[in-house]
């Protein structure tokens, strides 16, 4: 189980801290409102490169429509950041894998999702 702050507010929260990313889905971290993705900051710790996926539904399937997928090199950190911010309108979750589908588990990183 993964570690978050903020999780399933009724309103955007304003960062969510999950430090143990799984390839398991983070399902409706969002419900009951709209809001933007500002900022993603992923810290990969595992032994190669990951794939941080978001999307905008409730219940998705891992590696299916994504609304954002991003590679992070191993053993690196990388921030995301949008001036005008990703639109969520439905819900925001998420998963962290070894491939573009969303599968392989990854060990020992960590996510910083900031938005309003």
């Amino acid at each position: 189980m993964s570690t978050t702050s903020n999780k399933a507010h009724t309103d955007f929260p304003s960062l969510i801290v999950d430090t143990t990313l799984t390839e398991t889905l983070q399902e409706d971290q969002l419900t009951g409102g709209t809001g933007r993705v500002y900022a993603i900051t992923v810290e990969n710790g595992h032994s190669g490169d990951i794939f941080f996926a978001i999307y905008d539904t409730k219940n998705p399937t891992a590696g299916a429509a994504q609304n954002c997928l991003f590679r992070v090199d191993q053993n690196a950190t990388m921030t995301i950041s949008s001036k005008t911010g990703i639109p969520i309108s439905t819900a925001l979750s998420y998963n962290c894998g070894t491939s573009a589908a969303g599968a392989g588990s990854v060990s020992s990183s960590k996510a910083f999702i900031y938005g309003s």
